[in-house]
């Protein structure tokens, strides 16, 4: 078997010891022997190489199936989930370990502005509530580059945030949210352990759960999008009730006032005024305290408008 197949062959590290062996003994007759090759030295330390590279290969791949195992955990787990801020904390605690991490964070941005902002994160410090200029510490490039970024020796980064070499990390890697081919922000994570490096294959895990997050953060926005929208009809709702429940009232006891102002009255007549708007105070007075005790939300129309309705189904009325 050529050399260069070596490494594709699924057991290729037992048959080296095996030919090894052979060699060992004199017993240049063995099928691993490699081609043109009468020396043991060179053979034991051709056999040294591959055994080596096989090592690694073996151990990356043991590497990539538990980050696998990692993943498919928190999908799992995520399947069960209904709290989407939940799911985010879990994405930041699952990105530190699957990498060999301490501390993660998910970072937000929109198009044409200038800095970022930390929304979410593990650090042990406090983050100060500040938009970060685009380019500054790993989220920063990340945004800049719109791509990966390793930063394994952080503090000797021209790009390293003051605040964050301060308070001891080492090394740093981020990978881009992007929600229907929109960049939104980035997921970094970070490591306070000297020597600490992060590899392409981290990257590539590190994709996986930004996919998870920004699919989530998409789904957050639409929430808080609806919410406004829903809460911004509300308060449409109560403007129109508002004036139309008070207003009737409101004129009457205006109206008898005027009335009053205008000349003089006899006793009859200013008693039946004073009883019409002493009745139109009160209503005015249940009509705002209906809207201080309103519990359900429910709605009917009335001239054309959506409006707020105050009284149970059974007693409301065209008014």
């Amino acid at each position: 078997m050529p050399y260069d197949k070596w490494l594709s062959f699924p057991r290729g590290l037992t048959r080296l010891r095996e030919g090894a062996e052979h060699w060992a003994s004199g017993d240049w007759s063995y099928r691993t022997r490699l081609r043109g090759s009468t020396d043991l030295e060179e053979l034991g330390a051709a056999y040294d190489k591959m055994a080596d590279q096989l090592e690694r290969a073996i151990k990356e791949l043991e590497e990539q199936a538990r980050r696998r195992e990692a993943l498919l955990a928190v999908a799992c787990q995520f399947a069960r989930e209904a709290t989407p801020d939940h799911v985010l904390d879990e994405l930041l605690a699952k990105a530190e370990v699957v990498v060999g991490g301490d501390s993660a964070a998910f970072s937000r941005w929109a198009e044409g502005e200038s800095g970022y902002v930390l929304i979410r994160h593990t650090l042990p410090h406090v983050v100060v509530d500040r938009t970060i200029g685009v380019g500054q510490g790993v989220a920063g490039q990340v945004i800049a580059r719109r791509e990966p970024v390793i930063m394994n020796e952080y503090a000797a980064s021209p790009h390293a945030t003051r605040a964050a070499v301060a308070h001891g990390i080492q090394a740093a890697i981020g990978v881009p949210l992007i929600s229907d081919e929109v960049l939104v922000g980035a997921l970094a994570v970070f490591s306070h352990v000297p020597g600490t490096e992060f590899s392409s294959a981290d990257v590539e895990t590190l994709r996986l759960l930004a996919e998870i997050a920004a699919a989530t953060l998409a789904g957050l926005e639409l929430a808080q999008q609806k919410k406004e929208a829903a809460i911004s009809d509300v308060v449409r709702r109560y403007a129109n009730t508002i004036p139309h429940e008070l207003n009737q009232s409101l004129s009457v006891i205006i109206g008898y006032g005027e009335l009053i102002g205008s000349r003089e009255w006899s006793t009859d007549r200013m008693r039946t005024m004073a009883t019409g708007m002493a009745e139109a105070s009160r209503e005015l007075a249940e009509r705002i305290r209906k809207f201080s005790q309103l519990e359900t939300y429910r709605t009917r129309e009335f001239g054309g408008s959506e409006l707020i309705a105050l009284d149970p189904p059974e007693a409301e009325s065209v008014t």
